[in-house]
């Protein structure tokens, strides 16, 4: 999708996008661009001469759009999100309200596609934008983005699905705010969320338990965490970042160890360590493997962030680890469109149930409190 820009690229700007690009910027991609002017040099030419002459050259506008757009970093590694309304909502519903968020949306010069997933009761918002980073380079610091919105019919409602960035959650919102006018029921959407409740234990329940809801999946092992504190500022100068990497590191083998040995996770030594310096979990990655002869293995990401306003949760399906040849393949991060689906489905559901559940949890100590 292709906006308009009055932005042209000086010797300069070129030049700082290649250089500070090393790793797709290489010898033979400079090569090819003077290639592509009629120019042929040596193969043996140095990076820094091939930037400087390819700097110095003159390009169209859909050359410079081509540079551009390799340069440009993917916006479909971004995490996705999700929430649950439970209100029936039908299709007349979802096309009215997209006419009306395209509407409602007018300039903030986004453009939009509606279309129906094939193979499932899923209707996407595919949405296009560009957004400016500063701290960017000139050359790529417009950045066009892609993200979208599914809108999952389930037997209670819909599920809604999208990137999980600032930008389109505050296009879901205006989307649900749509629907919302023309209903009688309010919508208020189930998001899992630990914003508001005091004990930071909880979330380390959460992922723990996360790891082994997953249907058709068994853990195999934690591969990274992140830890947390609440209390940091910047004047917080005693903060030791290798003794953080330590605790981090002793959490995420020790998690492993209570999930093959049983042993109670809040119980553990490195557990209180944690509670006591003020860490808490915020982000996890882990690998489970399939219920099957010779299984593959699938990486999953999860974490918590705060966004300003709440605590968010956001995941990902990292990539698959075939079994082949009586060996693993590296991580391939290229995954069926609907097997990926169906996974991340999965992730969702088994998250649901861990979040309501604890926070059935507690409800029930409040109420226990309450009563004593």
């Amino acid at each position: 999708m292709e906006f308009k820009s009055v932005f042209y690229p000086t010797e300069m700007d070129l030049y700082d996008a290649f250089i500070s690009n090393h790793q797709k910027v290489t010898n033979n991609y400079l090569i090819t661009l003077l290639r592509d002017k009629g120019i042929l040099v040596s193969n043996d030419c140095s990076r820094e001469f091939l930037v400087g002459y390819v700097s110095q050259l003159n390009f169209d506008y859909l050359e410079f759009k081509n540079i551009s757009n390799y340069l440009t970093p993917s916006s479909r590694s971004e995490k996705t999100t999700s929430e649950i309304i439970e209100t029936e909502i039908n299709d007349d519903e979802i096309l009215q309200g997209f006419d009306n968020l395209k509407e409602a949306r007018g300039s903030h010069n986004e453009n939009y596609n509606i279309v129906l997933l094939e193979g499932a009761n899923t209707t996407r918002i595919e949405i296009f934008y560009e957004e400016v980073d500063h701290s960017k380079t000139r050359v790529i610091q417009k950045v066009t983005k892609e993200g979208f919105i599914d809108i999952v019919k389930t037997d209670k409602g819909i599920k809604i699905r999208h990137t999980s960035n600032d930008r389109v959650a505050r296009i879901k919102d205006s989307f649900i705010k749509q629907i919302a006018e023309n209903k009688d029921d309010k919508i208020e959407p189930i998001r899992i969320s630990f914003s508001g409740i005091a004990d930071l234990k909880y979330q380390t329940i959460f992922f723990t338990s996360l790891l082994k809801y997953i249907k058709g999946l068994t853990p195999e092992t934690v591969v990274k965490i992140s830890l947390s504190r609440d209390d940091i500022t910047p004047l917080d100068l005693d903060i030791d970042d290798a003794e953080k990497e330590d605790l981090e590191d002793n959490m995420r083998q020790c998690i492993r160890k209570a999930r093959f040995d049983g042993e109670s996770l809040l119980e553990t030594d490195i557990y209180q360590e944690l509670k006591q310096k003020g860490y808490y979990l915020t982000s996890m990655r882990w690998i489970s493997l399939e219920n099957l002869n010779n299984p593959r293995k699938f990486e999953f990401e999860a974490s918590f962030v705060d966004r300003g306003y709440a605590i968010v949760f956001e995941y990902s399906l990292k990539g698959v680890y075939n079994f082949k040849k009586e060996k693993y393949t590296n991580l391939i991060t290229k995954i069926p469109e609907d097997e990926k689906k169906n996974l991340i489905s999965r992730f969702e559901t088994a998250a649901n149930q861990v979040y309501t559940k604890i926070i059935n949890e507690i409800k029930e100590l409040k109420n226990d409190n309450k009563n004593i």
